[in-house]
Formats: C-alpha cells, sequence, structure tokens
C-alpha cells in the first residue's frame, strides 16, 4: 500500500465555504430544551454557532425533540457544519444557564 494512497481518496473533498440557503435560525436554550422544526428538509448540511457564555448539547430529528445533556456538545463559541440528513428540526439544552445558539440551512463544499 502507497503511503499517498490517502492524498488520492481525499480528491473528492472540497475547500469550498458553507453557503447559506435559508434563514438562520435562533435558540434561546436554557437548561430546559429549546427546540425548532423550522430548519428546511431540503438542506443537506447546517451550520451551528454557539454565541452564548455556556456550553450547550444539541439534537437533531424529526417532529418534536428534547434535547438533553447526552446528546453532542458544542463548545462557547465553537461553529460547527454538520450533515443533517432528513431531520426537519433541532433543540439545544445547557447543562447551567442560557446560550444563544444559531442555526443557518445551506450546502458546504458543494
Amino acid at each position: 500500500r502507497n503511503r499517498n494512497d490517502g492524498l488520492r481518496e481525499s480528491k473528492h473533498m472540497s475547500n469550498r465555504p458553507f453557503q447559506a440557503d435559508g434563514a438562520t435560525i435562533t435558540l434561546a436554550a436554557t437548561t430546559s430544551s429549546a427546540g425548532s422544526t423550522a430548519v428546511p428538509t431540503n438542506s443537506y448540511h447546517v451550520r451551528v454557532h454557539n454565541a452564548g457564555p455556556n456550553l450547550c448539547f444539541i439534537r437533531f430529528g424529526q417532529g418534536t425533540m428534547t434535547a438533553t445533556t447526552s446528546d453532542m456538545p458544542l463548545a462557547v463559541g465553537a461553529t460547527e457544519i454538520f450533515t443533517k440528513g432528513g431531520a426537519s428540526g433541532v433543540a439545544a439544552i445547557c447543562g447551567i444557564g442560557t446560550t444563544t445558539v444559531y442555526v443557518t440551512p445551506g450546502a458546504a463544499g458543494a
């Protein structure tokens, strides 16, 4: 096996930036789950940003959801892009305090 095999396998990756294709959704996450079903189903990715002072946890899914502190953590100030699959909504919760979470539908590397 050649050391460059990994480079050939990665030729399908793109360096194109995230392209928003819908309005940004604002979630006010508290120690009770905040949810939204407004994430467009036709968007392949979502960009999620934790703009608040506390760690939060997020969950993607269908219909009414409740996030828990066992879900995916999103650090203070972190911005992540997720492939959302068929999820129609996102929920967020904080272990302590509150935070503001911004969710933007779009496409990354398209």
